[in-house]
């Protein structure tokens, strides 16, 4: 793991995530990024949406804010 910089949290708890990784990872406003906690290191990391019922990543539509896969959604029209 490679220290890219070091950030002060604010008054209100955020953190800027550095440009450099932003544009490196295809990163925009408002994009959405996952937190984790993992032996008392925080890792944050690019959310990439995935099926609710079986996590893949493909052929994805969105309903009440829940991506379903097309073979899902075929599965719960039988």
């Amino acid at each position: 793991m490679k220290l890219i910089s070091e950030n002060k949290i604010d008054a209100l708890g955020r953190v800027t995530l550095p440009a450099q990784i932003r544009h490196k990872l295809g990163m925009d406003k408002g994009d959405s990024v996952d937190i984790f906690e993992d032996n008392g290191y925080m890792i944050i990391k690019k959310h990439n949406n995935s099926c609710v019922f079986c996590g893949h990543s493909k052929n994805l539509i969105e309903y009440n804010h829940k991506h379903i896969c097309s073979n899902c959604l075929d599965n719960l029209k039988k």
